[in-house]
């Protein structure tokens, strides 16, 4: 039984369900309306991405979220209860009414034993199925659902190892409910969802020990994946997690609770309100404590634990805000003849003590039960499973009031609550695509859900400049509307990233709330109004403005010019603010050009000495080239390839007479570098030729400085957004973290020499930080030998770089697994759009490829991502028409 905190008898926050990524373009429209759009949330165990079609009927609509666990079997509004008889003859289904509950007024079941039972609405036709654990009878049953109710008669019987335990969620979060059976003897089944349903060939067998009773599942260690949590009546008499460390891959971890036999209970939440799950597990017969296993960061121990003494508890315990003070307290089913016993939460260490308690109801021997609010009149009620003639459902507040249901001997029945999930929020955001300076500066948000009854669905947005959510984000704002759309609330304007979160929230837990679609637009705007390629023409439609006084100037303005429309060449550029990571570097390379016109634009005419050179290598095969004036290098040692430009600098405030050009360690070539010498564009010294050079100059005829001062920072400004844009890419896509360090230093550099004046220099660091950025995001450099090369010693998980990259047409996809599993492999947008799932099922060991080829998609950047067992890899490519 488990539980988060409970708002009384206001609405109950079921779940901050989902928190999904939301990324837009200059003025976009996000949807999320799919199940792949709603599975790149994190949500907890009792929250379901389903594939459900309601409000919606487009197969490309099939996404929904909800709550999985049903508490109505025939949809009529109101919370249905469950007994199941020891010896048989029947699972009795206790149906709600406007008038309570009738001993008479109930579906039969037949069955041979008792044991644990779930509901839920497995196929997706909108009426729920009851599960049951089938204890000592070998095997689990389904019971289809129908318009009246779960049918006796349609079944699906699951081998089970005498299990008497039962609990269903999508375990492997693949859209299909899984359900998991714990064994009597020795092992734990999950019997994994698929379209064709269930079957002992799709099962995965869990060693628990003898004897496992109880489960509850949540993200214990908030990875993104549940874990299991089940109790051993059978020696070592432990609580045992299975942590779940990836897809269907499960670590077992143990907490000692008894040296004697009999424990024989389990419920989870967060009971001391930290944000962590605890565990509450009970016992019978030979022993009469609780422990309360605390969790936090770490996880859990034997030592952070609170040891209590209800008594006999063989229907272990429940968990619900009884006296409505916001905090969760502890009903205990006590067995022996003992009433049931509610431990009250104090709100501080200890939280619980043997002294704050209250009995209820009367003696019984209590075998399970429930606690909600099963009448809806905003007090919390409990029905208890009792090992005798009648089971009971006792009224709150007072619980003097109760209804006797006929049983025969009841052993267990449902255990499941209606609670509220802890909220859990993406670790995946992205900008809004004009760069580094794009802000939020409005938007609209609509959504289609289905509310029951009281239900609802409230959306709120958080907002922050960091890619990753910190303190420096805002606060949650709720979009204040009556109906299924508004704005952005104004807290979010004015920041890069944004998230959504989305409340499931209810009066009665037998009418939940669905989401189905969502819609975000979002418009952006950048400080300056414009991208990089925005900066650039807005400097070339100044200088078109000007009248230049002297050719020099006219010839300045021209050569200045030239060099900012190569920046500009398309096949540099993927969109407004993202450069083609091959062939990028040229615009920085303009850039820096540009930026030396217009300060010799500033300066005099008359030549004081060379400060630098750029060179463009004609030789055949790369090399390693050093420049050397003035006996310091001033260039490399570095290695260049054909056709690439490099430039020269001065290490001090020129070069000298003549500068050395040395090719793998010998001297190559001689260069004339100072003004007693022509030296211009064109002049060819070997495989070397003069790109460009630039002169200090001194005298009369330059631009006003306070217009050379703002140009020269537009173009700065633009490569600074090109290369931060880049860094925030490779964030977001998990790049390799080494050169995302590096380009984050080279980042560093560029804003102090920035601060300093020196523009180029400054341009510079900005290339090698973009750089950096575009290392991060590429693979092993193994071309098409990488995936031999992965696997030839041992079968590994692995994603290759698509081949060719950048490619036209079409690419191949490699890729290795190194178990068979299912397999996803999917390609988004660089707003975090899937764009196509290219595999979506099991595969094999070894290496598998996937040919993609796009007809529609525009040029840009795309990722793709591999998931399969645990092993999630992303990289990118880039498409150029």
């Amino acid at each position: 039984m488990a539980h988060g905190k409970l708002l009384g008898i206001l609405l109950i926050s079921v779940a901050a369900a989902v928190i999904l990524l939301v990324a837009v373009s200059a003025e976009g429209l996000w949807t999320d309306t799919h199940y792949s759009d709603f599975m790149e949330g994190i949500y907890d165990a009792e929250i379901y991405v389903s594939r459900r079609l309601q409000q919606e009927t487009s197969p490309t609509d099939s996404g929904c979220i909800e709550y999985h666990a049903k508490f109505d079997v025939n949809n009529d509004g109101w919370y249905d209860l469950i007994s199941s008889e020891e010896s048989g003859p029947s699972v009795k289904i206790w149906l709600g009414s406007s008038s309570g509950y009738s001993p008479s007024n109930y579906l039969a079941y037949p069955v041979t034993w008792a044991g644990n039972c779930d509901i839920s609405d497995l196929n997706l036709d909108g009426y729920p199925e009851l599960i049951h654990s089938g204890y000592a009878m070998g095997e689990a049953c389904i019971y289809w659902g129908t318009a009246t109710g779960p049918s006796p008669d349609d079944t699906t019987l699951l081998p089970n190892d005498d299990g008497e335990a039962v609990y269903v969620a999508d375990l492997d979060k693949d859209t299909y409910l899984d359900i998991a059976v714990a064994g009597v003897w020795d092992t734990l089944y999950v019997y994994w969802g698929s379209p064709s349903g269930y079957s002992t060939s799709d099962r995965f067998a869990l060693p628990t020990g003898p004897k496992a009773h109880n489960i509850e599942a949540s993200d214990l260690d908030m990875n993104g994946y549940l874990d299991l949590i089940v109790i051993q009546y059978g020696q070592p008499y432990d609580v045992l997690i299975l942590y779940q460390t990836g897809t269907r891959s499960f670590t077992p971890s143990s907490l000692n609770f008894s040296n004697q036999s009999s424990p024989h209970g389990l419920s989870i939440g967060d009971l001391n309100d930290d944000g962590y799950i605890d565990i509450v597990a009970t016992s019978y017969d030979e022993t009469i404590h609780s422990s309360i296993y605390w969790g936090s960061s770490s996880g859990y121990s034997d030592a952070d634990k609170l040891t209590l003494y209800p008594g006999h508890c063989y229907g272990g315990s429940g968990i619900a805000d009884f006296d409505k003070d916001g905090l969760l307290d502890i009903l205990y089913f006590r067995s022996n003849s003992q009433s049931p016993i509610i431990y009250y939460n104090s709100g501080s260490p200890p939280f619980f003590s043997d002294t704050d308690t209250e009995e209820i109801g009367i003696p019984l021997k209590a075998t399970g039960g429930v606690v909600a609010d099963f009448d809806y009149d905003g007090h919390v009620d409990v029905f208890v499973n009792h090992k005798g003639s009648y089971s009971y459902v006792f009224y709150g507040p007072s619980f003097t009031s109760y209804t006797s249901l006929p049983v025969s001997n009841d052993h267990h029945g449902a255990f499941r609550e209606p609670r509220q999930v802890p909220s859990y929020y993406s670790r995946v955001v992205r900008p809004c695509s004009l760069g580094m300076d794009s802000l939020i500066s409005g938007g609209e948000v609509y959504w289609i859900a289905d509310t029951p009854g009281g239900s609802k669905i409230d959306i709120f947005f958080r907002a922050g400049n960091p890619p990753i959510p910190d303190s420096s984000w805002t606060d949650w704002y709720q979009v204040l509307t009556d109906t299924n759309s508004g704005s952005l609330p104004d807290e979010v304007y004015g920041h890069k990233y944004i998230q959504y979160r989305a409340d499931l929230l209810w009066e009665n837990a037998a009418e939940m709330p669905n989401l189905e679609r969502i819609e975000v637009d979002i418009t952006c705007e950048g400080e300056e109004g414009v991208s990089p390629l925005g900066l650039k023409e807005n400097v070339l439609a100044e200088l078109d403005t000007l009248e230049p006084q002297s050719k020099r100037v006219a010839k300045g303005i021209k050569k200045a010019k030239k060099h900012i429309e190569k920046s500009l060449k398309p096949k540099y550029w993927l969109d407004e603010t993202h450069l083609v990571c091959k062939k990028g570097k040229k615009v920085f390379h303009e850039e820096k050009k540009a930026v030396k016109d217009l300060k010799k634009l500033c300066q005099g005419e008359k030549c004081k000495g060379v400060t630098s050179l750029f060179l463009i290598y004609h030789g055949a095969e790369e090399a390693l080239i050093e420049a050397i004036s003035k006996k310091k290098t001033c260039f490399g040692p570095e290695m260049v390839s054909p056709e690439d430009t490099f430039e020269i600098n001065a290490v001090d405030e020129k070069l000298g007479a003549n500068t050395e050009i040395w090719v793998d360690g010998s001297l190559d070539e001689e260069i004339h570098t100072s003004c007693s010498k022509p030296l211009e564009e064109g002049m060819v010294f070997g495989d070397f030729e003069v790109e460009s050079v630039d002169k200090i100059g001194e005298g009369e005829g330059g631009f006003p400085s306070e217009l050379c001062e703002r140009l020269i920072l537009m173009l700065v400004k633009a490569d600074s957004i090109l290369a931060r844009v880049a860094i925030d890419d490779a964030i977001a896509a998990g790049g390799k973290e080494k050169e995302i360090e590096k380009a984050e230093k080279e980042m560093g550099k560029a804003e102090e020499d920035k601060a300093k004046g020196k523009y180029h220099k400054a341009i510079n660091h900005y290339k090698k930080a973009w750089e950096h950025a575009c290392k991060a995001m590429k693979s092993h450099k193994h071309s098409h030998n990488q995936m031999i090369w992965e696997t030839k010693t041992e079968r590994r998980n692995a994603l290759l770089q698509t081949s060719p990259n950048p490619f036209s047409k079409s690419t191949m996809i490699s890729y290795s697994v190194a178990v068979t599993g299912r397999v996803t492999l999917k390609v988004y947008d660089t707003s975090g759009r899937l764009v196509e799932t290219l595999v979506d099922e099991y595969r094999e060991p070894g290496s598998h490829g996937v040919q993609w080829s796009p007809e529609t998609l525009a040029s840009g950047i795309y990722f793709y991502r591999l998931d399969t067992q645990g092993f999630v890899n992303i990289k990118k490519m880039i498409l150029v028409r």
